[in-house]
């Protein structure tokens, strides 16, 4: 509306409109115009990054983590009061331990025992420096990376071992040698001492089987001698348990007690102990600490004149065990003597199974080349964006009536825009000078001088009424015109806007559905970043750059083909250039469009791993600082940001590219018209100047719909990976609706049940039994015999290949899962 109201009030002033002065005009004011209507966007921008400069302050404004560990020979806490790091507003709720004082022997066993939430856990956390410390002091020695011994542990290094054991994606091996080179003795050792090698058997790939994120493929108490057998290999001098006993069974944990904990192993370090099965620990402890009520309730020590007093003397809190034992030895497995051979048979096989499996292992992967991936590799498609990716994304966004609408405005705004250049084209030669002849143009002036004395003032070249029509009838029109162009403008944006809103909505409503019923196999060997990424990256391009580029291309591709067609109108010999111009920029569009999809692509995958390994270090953040292996894994980071930013630095540079080549050839093409006419002595002043006005404006126009055209295929990409994930197979919910009373007794049977994560990998092998009404039953087996297997069948996280279940005689697998859950 500026140029309208500009023109306007210049003809109601002069009471005339100059060609010079209308198309000068229109043309400098469209500029100021599109720079005007920048501003808005500008201002958004910059209110979002405010709120993001804002949250980053926030949070580099917060709590740092207190180095308040001091170096001391020995594990000491004098007079300490520790708690929970917390913000400002769960100060007044946390747990809080005081006035703690203990001496914890090297080299020894101690032992932390207590109740449910008495603070085992917060007092192993302050000795890696994970909690607040009000006041006090708490020694460790100070990992000087130096071992004056020579052997292979580092006295002063600490490993720790938290409640919930932290696995990484990587292979079973990976995980337990955590960055050191591989000894292939003590590895062995590790494995036997940790009862692993039974289960590395059987195991697919053995130790060199892949675990995805947390340890998604694990049993939990795999999970628990894994993150075990890594502190154990490691270097570490000191080592921080957290009830790692909580997930074995007593078999499986008396084994490792033995022969790990308190074996060849683990007998010269210093081991802090929280747990619970204090009758299976004390008898081995030199030191017990009791927690209850927020400190300490009791602290005994092994003397060395009486090494058995701690067990005989007990704790108010704490069964003896063993108390008739002999001083000299440590106490016999208190076990059935066919369950003691059972467990001697597996501590004297162990060995050998490890060794025979690292063997297995190497054969293994002589045969195959490679272990099978738990977690393939993230799909990426591969050429030009398909046709059904965008009549999938035009049908959730309204269909062909929303096609419709925005094609309607789109067409609309650009024939009002040509329509008012032509209505002031009228306008401006309506006028005719005072002797009734027809205007003469700056160029047939200049090409004779003698017409100088027309134009010596603009009151006698040009009379302020026009042929047949007042000036209020040709401003009204031009007024009515750009009044609709306001309309149409808005309009087009309106419908593009909404239908992309209702389309990221039906879209995110889908993926969201997709998702939370994916079959569990498909969530285990998924990782968390690639699901994050699409949440956030993707959906961010779908929301704020498709549509818009959508838009913008079909508004750019309708501005080429009426700057064509008034080219064409005017002179069929423009077709010849634009000809010309149109086949070098789809060469170069050819040339740039499959490289630049490519990268794109792999930018959004190398994305997926940065949010993996960001949610893996969070996650396991207090034992990497506990390993001394902050810098390692920011490097890491460091590494995978690398990768992503490569992608995207040589997108960039495609793009540049483009815009380069775009640049000259459109300066080739301006250049070669302009020559040509100046050659030719048929061509007159006008249309001259329509000619290079004409091919200024192509070139503009073509370069920006070609830039479009690949801006749109690019962000087309994100619901590409969008459609991906949210038309995948999902888990059959369907069957027939139960009766309106069932269940009504409890009872359960599995009649010859088939299960697991996969068809091809039952962990559930013709399973049958019946459960009673009122019934209670417990559910036993070793470690990774299936007994979470069992509960996931009957929450229905896993389907059943054969055989059936049955709650109160009505099959549980043939309900409908929304009448059943």
């Amino acid at each position: 509306m500026i140029s309208a109201v500009a023109l306007t009030v210049h003809a109601l002033l002069t009471r005339q409109l100059l060609p010079s002065v209308a198309f000068t005009s229109v043309a400098i004011l469209s500029q100021v115009e599109g720079s005007l209507a920048i501003i808005p966007k500008l201002v958004m921008q910059m209110m979002e990054a405010g709120v993001s400069v804002a949250r980053i302050t926030h949070y580099l404004d917060g709590e740092e983590l207190d180095r308040y560990l001091v170096h001391g020979d020995n594990i000491l806490v004098v007079e300490a009061s520790i708690s929970w790091p917390a913000t400002l507003e769960d100060r007044p709720v946390k747990m809080i331990l005081s006035a703690i004082n203990i001496h914890f022997p090297s080299g020894k066993l101690s032992v932390i025992s207590g109740p449910s939430g008495s603070g085992k856990s917060l007092l192993l956390a302050a000795l890696i420096g994970e909690a607040d410390k009000k006041c006090g002091i708490i020694a460790v020695p100070r990992d000087c990376g130096l071992n004056v011994s020579g052997g292979w542990i580092l006295p002063d290094t600490i490993a720790f071992v938290s409640q919930v054991p932290w696995i990484e994606k990587d292979t079973i091996r990976g995980n337990i040698i955590f960055g050191l080179p591989l000894d292939p003795l003590r590895y062995t050792k590790v494995l036997s001492a940790c009862a692993l090698s039974h289960d590395l058997g059987i195991l697919p790939d053995g130790d060199m089987t892949e675990v995805g994120l947390g340890g998604i493929n694990l049993s939990g108490g795999q999970k628990w001698r894994i993150s075990f057998a890594r502190a154990l290999y490691l270097r570490a001098g000191i080592l921080i348990l957290d009830d790692i006993f909580s997930a074995l069974d007593t078999y499986i944990g008396r084994h490792i007690l033995e022969h790990a904990l308190c074996g060849q192993l683990g007998e010269s370090r210093t081991r802090i102990l929280a747990t619970h099965h204090t009758d299976l620990c004390i008898p081995w402890a030199s030191c017990h600490v009791t927690l209850a009520n927020g400190t300490i309730a009791n602290v005994l020590y092994e003397t060395v004149d009486s090494p058995r007093d701690l067990t005989q003397s007990g704790s108010n809190n704490m069964p003896s065990a063993d108390a008739g034992a002999p001083q000299s030895t440590r106490p016999e497995p208190l076990l059935p003597r066919d369950r003691r051979n059972q467990c001697s048979n597996v501590s004297e096989d162990e060995s050998d199974r490890g060794r025979r499996s690292t063997r297995d292992d190497h054969r293994r992967q002589d045969v195959s080349g490679q272990a099978r991936s738990f977690v393939g590799a993230e799909k990426k498609e591969i050429g030009s964006v398909k046709f059904k990716t965008y009549k999938e994304y035009m049908m959730v966004s309204g269909g062909l009536w929303a096609v419709a609408v925005v094609l309607l405005t789109q067409v609309g705004y650009t024939v009002f825009i040509l329509g008012r250049s032509w209505w002031i084209r009228i306008w401006t030669r309506a006028y005719t000078d005072a002797n009734g002849e027809t205007p003469i143009s700056i160029f047939s002036q200049a090409a004779h001088p003698t017409n100088l004395r027309h134009i010596t003032t603009q009151h006698q070249l040009y009379d302020a009424y026009s042929q047949g029509h007042s000036l209020h009838y040709y401003i009204g029109v031009y007024l009515a015109l750009s009044f609709g162009i306001c309309i149409l403008f808005v309009s087009k944006f309106f419908s593009v806007l909404a239908y992309s809103i209702k389309g990221s909505r039906v879209l995110f409503n889908d993926f969201s559905t997709a998702i939370l019923n994916a079959p569990l196999k498909w969530l285990d060997t998924t990782p968390f970043g690639r699901i994050l990424n699409r949440y956030t990256a993707d959906f961010n391009t779908i929301n704020e750059s498709l549509a818009d580029g959508l838009g913008f291309f079909l508004h750019q591709a309708l501005q080429l083909t009426a700057i064509i067609a008034a080219g064409v109108a005017v002179s069929p010999l423009v077709l010849a250039f634009a000809s010309v111009l149109l086949f070098f920029c789809i060469l170069i569009a050819r040339l740039y469009l499959p490289g630049e999809r490519d990268v794109k692509r792999i930018e959004s995958i190398t994305r997926s791993p940065i949010f993996d390994h960001f949610d893996s270090v969070t996650t396991g953040m207090a034992i990497i600082r506990a390993y001394r292996m902050v810098d390692v894994y920011a490097q890491r980071l460091f590494g995978k940001i690398d990768d992503h930013a490569r992608a995207t630095w040589h997108r960039y540079l495609f793009n540049l590219w483009m815009i380069l080549r775009l640049n000259l050839a459109g300066t080739a093409f301006a250049t070669l018209v302009a020559g040509i006419t100046m050659l030719r002595s048929d061509v007159d002043a006008s249309l001259a100047g329509f000619a290079l006005s004409f091919a200024l404006q192509y070139t503009v126009a073509m370069e920006w719909t070609v830039r479009q055209y690949s801006s749109t295929q690019m962000s087309m990409n994100s619901a590409e990976r969008i459609f991906e994930y949210s038309q995948m197979p999902v888990e059959d919910s369907s069957g027939e609706e139960p009766p309106a009373y069932w269940p009504s007794n409890g009872s359960v049977e599995f009649d010859n049940v088939w299960a697991g994560y996969t068809p091809e990998q039952a962990v559930l092998k013709g399973l049958s039994f019946r459960v009673n009404p009122n019934e209670r039953i417990g559910i036993v087996g070793r470690t990774g015999a299936g007994k979470s297997s069992l509960a996931l069948t009957l929450f229905r996280f896993l389907e059943i290949g054969a055989g059936r279940i049955l709650i109160d005689d009505v099959e549980y697998f043939g309900s409908e899962a929304t009448d059943v859950t």
